[in-house]
């Protein structure tokens, strides 16, 4: 099981400070509205940071669905999970 957790770029970089556990548990973090990013004021590279202290394991996506920045590598990853997925499924079959 993959865990996933979501980062707004409008509710502010120190999200991964404020709830340390579910960041720590993610195998993935998504920093979501990036286009909105300059006008929330959102910190990118301290979201980073904040990011690698605590979820140093976590794969980051930055994505937009407006503008769709980031949604190929984010489909990418998500295809090649549900490829190793139905492998797995098959080995146990």
């Amino acid at each position: 099981m993959c865990v996933f957790v979501l980062l707004s770029a409008t509710e502010g970089e120190d999200k991964p400070l404020k709830y340390p556990p579910i960041f720590h548990s993610a195998h993935v973090a998504i920093i979501t509205k990036s286009d909105l990013a300059v006008a929330a004021g959102f910190d990118r590279e301290q979201a980073l940071a904040h990011l690698g202290r605590i979820s140093h394991h976590a794969q980051v996506f930055e994505l937009s669905a407006k503008t769709g920045q980031g949604m190929d590598a984010w489909c990418d990853y998500l295809a090649e999970q549900h490829r190793a997925t139905m492998a797995d499924r098959r080995r146990e079959s």
